[in-house]
């Protein structure tokens, strides 16, 4: 029995030894298949190890014997920048009793450097003495992804920052008082509700923003001009950003971005790090373990932590279930092939995690063989990549959107080495210049392309970016075929792991260049002839008279279209334009291509005469212009003339200011075109006196306008046959303070001004309609009064209504007035007024009276045309009967026509019984003039009336 029992726990116990022996072979298996290093060490250097994967063989290229030997140490291949950070990270660990987690780099067997991540802890041992337990993964191809991709991006970013104003991050620079003044593009469109942000304190736009970390640290930034990267969590909007805070002259530069996904990421690692109770669940990678067929048995719990699913539950092919239903054949396919032949499975494929979001891994397995050669298990890792995919993604993404820019840009950029040589051009930029490939500029230096008179200014331009500087310049550059065109140039320099380069961004302004020019050539210049304006004609003037007057003497001609204002009114304007631009041109042809020809405004012109010594040159060139001025021109079938009135003035002679010249040159123009027009007339110092008078008597006439002092005087028209006094004739007179009653002829000049004229016949008007009523309401029989009223009246329109309307209101009969006209009023603008308002008045019974008739330009078709009541004969005429036959028989003449037309005739000036008798003969019934009496004050007519009716009744 005894024998019995002893057998069976001798059997029990060799089964339980074979069942630990076959768990510690499968343990063993397990860790020497890990794609890294499992350790067991003393806590101090050189960290003997008590235990070593097999593993180690790989990583450092010595044997896990010849560590457990004690041959070589783990601080014999630490490099030696390295050691004592190492050693530092793990006395600490080990004095707090906490894991700890440290990058490296280690010698290879080989020579090679090669960068390791080791996780490990201090754990205390039966006899409480403490040892290090770890595992410890090669991270040099990592590490080398990183590097290339940090510097892939440096290129990238330096290529994009160089020709894009904005970039992926948000960026703004602040002034020391936190205001904003400069802001990206990003950053303008994250605020684009926002006002102007330049100026504005960034607490406008972020309130209580200096009391965040972000605050406090720009403020850090500011006061010790240390750069600053900080991130931390920003909590009105409850995200994580990281920024990096630049000091620049008076303030700073803020880089930053978003961060939170990150900070998502980085608090799960450290949530599934805090899990971790083993060796093994050091490992930040997912581990798992298949049988030959790749059916999973075995998974870490950082598959639980990544995908939050049951381990369990996801053995054999149920973890499939977590890959992303895109990558599902590809990752099949690949375990198939890798199952099929034996080799590697390398594959990226993407799983969701336990938000249900998807992340990128890499999915790596290796086979363990039998003896056989037969593979028995599967061991592999399942690596978190997403943020170098996404990394890659984003780059390419990158790249990608800033080549669709630099195809969409309008500008021509260029990419340019140190040298100058063209490394990249835009598909713009041959298409721009007339060039039909791109590679006929790659390679070439820019500035050779340029003209010479250009290209040193690019030369220099590119020594300054050389320097850092970025250079703005425009030039002119013709294309490949010679079109002419302007560009404007922007030299930017930018700094990427390819060394120095250029940008050169060329953008074609031709079309604003000309239309600068259209502009500044409007400024200068007459738009109807495209002569010089005022404007460039008064500096052309000022400059000549600051030069030496010994040496650059000139004329100044001013001129004036003699007749511009009958063809305007007549013809309409599209004939004064015509005749403006024959007169431009002919003025032109007339004079030295050295001389100056300019339109001033309206129908003024002048003309500079360069080197103009004396009277008689300047009358040469006057003679020549009037010459051929004096040609007609022909305008739909009707001759226009193009004669003109010239006023001079001598440089120095007549003054030696622009304002002297110009008035001594108008005060001859003005004469020339108050004598006899179509003349030139040279300033004369006598000139200057004339015309202050006229000036003189414009200003006596708006004073008498103001204070009142218009006042009609009255003459009797009278019956030849019988002296009954007919009506009166209201003249023109005015009240001097000093010198009592004035004769029109003080204020003649007053009647040139168009308005002044209108004006003072307006007033006499009222005078006379209120002198009218006075009358009528005395009870005096007055007859009529025959009213003077100017061209200009009829022109403004709506002059027959007002007169009715003044007569009406004053109770005065329409049959009481006359409204006298000279002959002028028939012409030029404005004669369907005239037409319209003469029958308006004859309608209303008002008698019109044609002045001065044979003086003027009236023709008989006016007589038929108007409504003329009567006919006055000047009294330059009547002066002369009996004197001189040729204006007797003028005299006869209107006496005639008036009967034939049944017009009646009054003849003015009469001063002698001889030629009262004359003009009773002949048939004319009715005269005015001093034989019978002056003009009086309207006071004086009753006593006038009784005055001249006791001599008729006494003779």
């Amino acid at each position: 029995m005894i024998h019995d029992q002893n057998s069976f726990r001798d059997a029990g116990e060799s089964a339980a030894e074979a069942a630990l022996a076959e768990s510690r072979r499968q343990l063993a298996t397990l860790i020497g298949n890990l794609p890294g290093i499992v350790y067991r060490c003393g806590t101090a250097p050189p960290w003997a190890l008590d235990f070593v994967s097999d593993g180690v063989l790989a990583i450092t290229g010595h044997p896990a014997a010849e560590w457990m030997a004690g041959r070589i140490s783990w601080a014999d291949i630490v490099h030696a920048d390295d050691l004592p950070r190492l050693s530092d990270e793990i006395e600490a660990a080990v004095a707090a009793r906490r894991p700890f987690c440290a990058t490296y780099r280690i010698r290879h067997r080989e020579g090679e450097w090669r960068w390791l991540m080791e996780r490990g802890q201090p754990v205390a041992g039966a006899d409480g003495t403490l040892f290090l337990e770890g595992f410890i993964a090669d991270v040099t191809e990592q590490k080398q992804l990183e590097a290339s991709l940090q510097r892939e991006a440096q290129r990238v970013s330096a290529s994009v920052t160089a020709v894009l104003e904005n970039t992926l991050d948000r960026v703004y620079s602040l002034d020391s008082a936190l205001r904003f003044t400069y802001v990206n593009a990003r950053f303008r469109q994250q605020h684009a509700e926002e006002p102007e942000l330049i100026g504005r304190s960034i607490a406008d736009l972020l309130p209580g923003f200096e009391d965040t970390d972000f605050g406090r640290a720009y403020r850090r930034v500011i006061d010790t001009r240390v750069a600053e990267t900080i991130e931390a969590h920003y909590p009105p909007v409850d995200r994580w950003f990281e920024a990096h805070v630049t000091p620049t002259e008076g303030g700073v530069t803020v880089f930053y971005r978003d961060v939170t996904e990150r900070k998502q990421a980085e608090k799960a690692l450290r949530d599934s790090t805090a899990r971790a109770r083993s060796i093994l669940d050091s490992v930040p990678q997912i581990v798992f373990s298949t049988d030959a067929r790749g059916q999973l048995d075995y998974l870490s719990p950082q598959w639980q932590a990544l995908t939050g699913r049951d381990n369990n539950a996801d053995l054999g092919t149920g973890w499939m279930k977590a890959v992303h239903g895109q990558d599902r054949r590809k990752v099949r396919a690949a375990w198939a092939r890798s199952i099929a032949g034996g080799r590697l499975l390398d594959v990226e494929m993407r799983l969701r995690d336990a938000e249900g979001s998807f992340r990128w891994v890499l999915l790596r397995a290796s086979p363990r063989r039998a003896e056989s050669g037969e593979i028995e298990r599967w061991f592999g890792t399942c690596t978190d990549v997403n943020e170098r995919v996404v990394a890659q993604a984003a780059l390419e993404e990158s790249e990608a959107i800033t080549r669709s820019i630099l195809d969409a840009s309008p500008d021509c950029i260029k990419l340019l080495d140190a040298d100058g040589r063209i490394l990249f051009v835009n598909p713009l930029g041959p298409a721009a210049v007339d060039l039909d490939d791109k590679m006929q500029l790659i390679g070439r230096r820019w500035v050779n392309f340029l003209l010479p008179e250009t290209a040193q200014i690019a030369a220099d331009a590119l020594d300054r970016a050389r320097g850092g500087e970025t250079v703005n310049f425009t030039m002119p550059h013709p294309t490949h075929k010679g079109r002419p065109k302007w560009w404007d140039i922007v030299v930017t320099p930018v700094k990427g792991a390819e060394g120095a380069r250029i940008v050169v961004v060329a953008r074609d302004v031709t079309h604003q260049k000309q239309s600068e020019e259209q502009v500044r050539w409007a400024a200068n210049h007459d738009p109807l002839t495209g002569l010089p304006n005022r404007l460039l004609f008064q500096e052309r003037l000022d400059q000549l008279v600051t030069r030496d007057e010994r040496l650059d003497r000139f004329a100044l001609l001013l001129l004036d279209l003699d007749d511009f204002k009958r063809v305007n009114d007549s013809l309409g304007h599209d004939a004064g334009d015509i005749l403006l631009c024959a007169f431009a041109e002919r003025l032109r042809a007339a004079v030295r291509a050295e001389d100056f020809v300019a339109r001033l405004g309206g129908d003024e012109f002048a003309v500079i005469v360069s080197g103009a010594q004396g009277e008689e040159q300047v009358t040469s060139v006057a003679d020549s212009i009037l010459s051929e001025l004096r040609r007609p021109h022909i305008h739909a079938g009707r001759v226009l003339d193009c004669n003109a009135s010239i006023g001079a003035s001598l440089f120095p002679k007549d003054g030696r200011s622009r304002a002297e010249l110009l008035k001594h040159a108008d005060i001859a123009l003005y004469v020339a075109k108050s004598s006899w027009r179509g003349n030139l007339r040279l300033f004369q110092p006598a000139m200057r006196a004339d015309m202050q008078n006229r000036v003189s008597m414009l200003a006596l006439a708006r004073n008498a306008l103001e204070k009142d002092l218009i006042i009609p005087f009255y003459q009797p028209k009278v019956d030849l046959r019988s002296g009954r006094v007919a009506g009166f004739e209201a003249l023109l007179r005015w009240r001097d303070p000093r010198r009592g009653i004035q004769a029109p002829n003080t204020i003649a000049a007053a009647f040139e001004d168009i308005n002044t004229a209108a004006e003072i016949s307006d007033r006499m008007i009222a005078k006379v309609v209120a002198d009218m009523k006075a009358w009528t309401a005395a009870g005096v029989d007055f007859g009529h009064v025959a009213i003077n009223a100017a061209a200009a009246e009829f022109r403004k329109g709506g002059f027959a209504e007002a007169l009715l309307a003044q007569l009406d209101a004053a109770g005065v009969g329409a049959d009481k007035v006359q409204v006298e006209i000279t002959e002028t009023v028939f012409l030029g603008r404005g004669a369907d007024c005239v037409e319209r308002a003469l029958k308006t008045l004859s309608e209303a019974g008002v008698r019109i009276a044609l002045d001065d008739f044979g003086t003027g330009y009236a023709s008989l078709s006016h007589l038929k045309q108007f409504p003329v009541d009567v006919l006055k004969i000047d009294r330059s005429f009547v002066a002369e009967l009996g004197e001189n036959d040729d204006a007797a028989a003028i005299v006869r003449a209107v006496i005639n026509l008036g009967r034939s037309l049944e017009i009646e005739v009054v003849a003015e000036g009469i001063e002698t019984e001889a030629q009262a008798s004359w003009l009773t003969e002949g048939g004319c019934h009715l005269g005015q003039g001093h034989l019978y009496a002056p003009a009086s004050a309207a006071a004086e007519v009753k006593r006038l009336l009784a005055r001249l009716n006791a001599a008729r009744h006494a003779a």
